[in-house]
């Protein structure tokens, strides 16, 4: 393992962090030190994402059966005979949720609110899938199985909850409050504000696009130029995050995604040697 590996990979049994904290059992046969835990890039991610904690869990998952009628045989006469055989349905490979960190406060910003989040990794269904496909040569004994699946289920569990916050997770005063500032700023553009009816100078044309897009913007970023200085970062909050829309952060919520595509969180590690540089 390199110098450059060992520095950005963690083994995932010492992967935790005062944020971020894997609880995940290995079988005994796996080699749980050579699954490696990016914990940087997962920090970066959380950031981007408006997560505060971070939880992963391996948990037993259920192996649901059903039987469906299916063919099985035919007659001398050429006639089908049916009977009834279980199918394994195929089951998600973790499970995710989310709570908002800290007293609920409807009228905090949304920049400033965070979430602590729980990924459960479903090892049963994991370790199905991995018995059943023949890429894997050393079968669910094999690290680079499971920190496949673990990197899989951990990048998409960040993406779901990370874009559901940062989107759609606002309370119903901040979506109010965003709605009535791009309104007025749409006004604002047109020359058609409220303020100009009772002035009898009501006026309205359509705006330029660049007109358009300038106050947006230039609102935008004001509002949330004083949301982050105004929820200061300390030991008790996360403070506020910056983004170019005051609203449903689509921007943060697009570079999460892009960001969980291209990273790799979770990979399978060189063996170590007995004198292992990782704490006991």
């Amino acid at each position: 393992m390199s110098r450059g590996e060992s520095s950005q990979f963690i083994p995932i049994e010492y992967a935790n962090t005062s944020r971020v904290r894997f609880d995940v059992a290995m079988p005994e046969y796996v080699d749980a030190e050579r699954i490696g835990v990016n914990l940087k890039a997962i920090h970066t991610l959380c950031r981007i994402g408006g997560i505060s904690h971070l939880r992963v869990n391996g948990v037993a998952g259920d192996e649901p059966e059903r039987s469906v009628p299916q063919i099985l045989g035919f007659t001398q006469n050429g006639e089908a005979f049916a009977g009834k055989a279980k199918v394994q349905e195929i089951a998600p490979i973790f499970d995710s949720g989310s709570l908002v960190e800290g007293p609920n406060d409807p009228i905090r910003a949304h920049s400033a609110t965070w979430i602590d989040t729980q990924i459960k990794l479903n090892m049963d269904e994991i370790s199905g899938r991995i018995q059943h496909e023949d890429k894997w040569v050393r079968g669910v004994r094999s690290p680079e199985a499971w920190a496949h699946y673990f990197n899989q289920a951990v990048k998409q569990g960040l993406s779901k909850e990370g874009t559901k916050h940062l989107v759609f997770g606002m309370s119903s005063f901040n979506s109010g409050l965003s709605l009535m500032n791009n309104i007025n700023s749409i006004l604002l553009s047109s020359y058609a504000s409220i303020f100009n009816v009772f002035l009898r100078n009501f006026n309205p044309q359509l705006p330029a696009l660049e007109t358009l897009f300038e106050h947006l913007i230039l609102r935008n970023l004001l509002w949330n130029l004083a949301n982050y200085f105004f929820y200061h970062r300390n030991d008790y909050t996360d403070g506020s995050r910056f983004s170019l829309i005051f609203g449903p952060e689509v921007d943060r919520a697009l570079v999460l995604k892009i960001m969980a595509k291209t990273k790799t969180l979770v990979k399978a590690l060189a063996p170590l040697g007995k004198n292992s540089e990782w704490p006991a």
